[in-house]
């Protein structure tokens, strides 16, 4: 049969909407952001907790730091000094627990606590306890620098009278 030229073959295929297309490359790029963004999430995470150290306290806080910690729920201030000079005038929510009777009464400090020691002016009986508490297991130890005195200076809240 000869060719001719007038006759056209039905080649043309069912084309589809651009719509469809336009919407496949939408939802493929959705799903490439979706898993770049939760590899780069859990990379984070990961990072994160493998740099991210035991908090380490220095040996000694002054009282503004001391001050900024105040409140805080895993914080606690421990007062060593006399139990009657704790009932004259502490820092608030402290606990009272005299240097002499810190080793038998270990069990009222969570390990998991920041502990800040406070004395009279942050001098001896600060440091034995914060022996003490280390000597014993607790890593999150720092004494109080200038003690109550520093704390009564700056005018910070205390329970009872202070010795203005």
């Amino acid at each position: 049969m000869p060719y001719n030229a007038s006759v056209k073959k039905n080649t043309s295929k069912t084309a589809w909407p651009r719509w469809t297309l336009w919407g496949g490359v939408a939802l493929v790029a959705v799903i490439i952001i979706v898993v770049v963004v939760s590899l780069v999430t859990r990379h984070n995470q990961a990072v994160s907790a493998a740099l991210t150290p035991t908090v380490i306290l220095p040996a000694e806080m002054n009282v503004d730091d001391a001050f900024f910690l105040f409140g805080e729920k895993s914080v606690l201030f421990v007062d060593v000094r006399p139990a009657y000079a704790w009932k004259a005038y502490h820092i608030d929510a402290s606990v009272s627990i005299p240097v002499e009777e810190l080793s038998k009464r270990l069990n009222e400090i969570h390990k998991t606590d920041t502990v800040i020691i406070v004395d009279a002016v942050g001098g001896e009986p600060g440091q034995q306890a914060s022996s003490i508490l280390k000597q014993a297991g607790y890593q999150k130890v720092t004494m109080m620098l200038g003690g109550i005195q520093s704390w009564i200076e700056k005018r910070y809240p205390l329970d009872g009278t202070a010795p203005y």
